[in-house]
């Protein structure tokens, strides 16, 4: 048996300029990978979230039973929070205040017979985090 895994680049949210301005609205749109986790809130958003609602979105649709896992980057042994998807393609965690954070999903489907694999696997991600100095 053979796998074929896909790693889409990791995506990262990133504040540019001062907090809660709405042009920070696009960290909320799919950006058209295979398999993406879409926030649904943008994590810097003043005030403060305190849930932080994703959406999985696989080949343009919402993917439900998806295993989303928040990991904290500095302890990340194991998750801080795990949830399936519901059947929109949502998961919902508790929002952090500090630190840096990473959602992710990992999603494996069945390929047509072939002998050069069996199964694909796509493993997205995205980043955020939040400075010392952030509340």
């Amino acid at each position: 048996m053979f796998e074929l895994m896909r790693c889409p680049p990791r995506c990262a949210a990133v504040q540019v300029g001062p907090s809660g301005t709405a042009t920070q609205s696009r960290v909320e749109e799919p950006v058209g990978l295979p398999l993406e986790i879409v926030p649904e809130a943008n994590p810097y958003t003043v005030p403060p979230i305190s849930i932080f609602p994703a959406r999985v979105i696989y080949e343009g649709h919402p993917l439900e039973g998806a295993l989303v896992e928040l990991t904290d980057l500095r302890h990340d042994a194991s998750p801080f929070e795990t949830h399936l998807t519901d059947h929109s393609g949502r998961a919902s965690f508790t929002m952090p205040s500090s630190g840096k954070w990473l959602p992710n999903v990992i999603w494996t489907k069945a390929l047509p017979h072939s002998e050069e694999s069996d199964f694909e696997t796509v493993f997205p991600s995205l980043s955020f985090g939040f400075s010392s100095d952030d509340s």
